[in-house]
């Protein structure tokens, strides 16, 4: 009986143990934040090798979309994914730095209330990549940042308020189609590399159009006066617009006299009404 009395008080504590664990808050646990600090350093280094792989096979592709098919719009838009997995590594590299200095700093995050100032970009960062990169580390390690330092740092790092976040990782890691010239310039150095004759013709005109565009100017190629695609030119003869303009008569306005003026050199000013008077009075 005793026995059985001691394992029902055993059993029950456990399942006391397990009800106020779902119940309860979770805490910080600095073990599991270095255990996967590190974890996520380990996997960040495959993640590079793996699109650094995928980057070689791609521009064999290209290459031979290039060459052998002709097919420049698929070339195209296989470069667009080897510029953005080109940003992702890149991105990897600094937080490769940062999961560094996270793991070597730890006991000061540990004894810390608020984000210590020389962690607050390297934690900040981590916290915004943590949705935007394959890494399930990153995600556990946003979770204990947040039990450490609160959801207040979580929101601030995510919406990057004071400019917190790394800004090259910010760059690299946002989502958007890359430029005309920086795909052609890729199609062009694969071309170059794999030894075939591509060029793209459109090449320059679109570096005058761009260039044109962030100018204000209408591009050569589309008309000084606004031609097809130039965006409104300015008018060649201005002087016609100008002779066009109405010119106001002003009436009231006294006409210069052609008297000359005394042999003193200054102008003759009008006489005031009974100053011969006051000069004899004074006089």
């Amino acid at each position: 009986k005793s026995i059985a009395r001691t394992n029902n008080q055993s059993c029950f504590s456990q399942y006391m143990d397990k009800l106020a664990s779902l119940f309860s808050s979770p805490k910080f646990d600095p073990t599991k934040l270095k255990v996967n600090l590190k974890l996520a350093l380990t996997r960040v280094g495959l993640q590079k090798k793996k699109k650094a792989n995928g980057i070689i096979n791609a521009k064999r592709d290209v290459a031979s979309d290039l060459s052998t098919t002709h097919n420049e719009d698929n070339a195209r838009i296989k470069v667009e994914q080897i510029i953005k997995d080109d940003f992702l590594i890149e991105a990897f590299d600094i937080l490769e730095l940062f999961l560094e200095e996270a793991i070597t700093k730890l006991k000061i995050l540990e004894a810390s209330r608020f984000v210590p100032p020389e962690l607050n970009e390297a934690l900040s960062t981590l916290v915004y990549a943590a949705p935007r990169v394959q890494v399930p580390e990153f995600l556990v390690i946003r979770e204990q940042l947040g039990l450490k330092f609160g959801k207040p740092f979580l929101a601030a790092a995510n919406e990057n308020l004071g400019g917190c976040v790394n800004a090259s990782v910010l760059h690299k890691l946002t989502i958007i189609t890359p430029e005309p010239m920086l795909v052609y310039s890729y199609l062009n150095e694969i071309a170059q590399t794999n030894g075939i004759d591509w060029h793209h013709d459109d090449l320059s005109a679109t570096a005058s159009a761009e260039a044109s565009a962030l100018s204000g100017l209408p591009s050569p190629a589309g008309g000084g006066n606004g031609g097809n695609g130039g965006g409104g030119g300015l008018p060649t003869n201005t002087h016609s617009l100008l002779d066009q303009l109405p010119i106001p008569q002003l009436s009231n306005v006294p006409q210069p006299t052609s008297k000359p003026p005394p042999s003193g050199g200054f102008p003759a000013f009008p006489s005031v009404p009974g100053g011969q008077q006051q000069q004899q009075s004074n006089a």
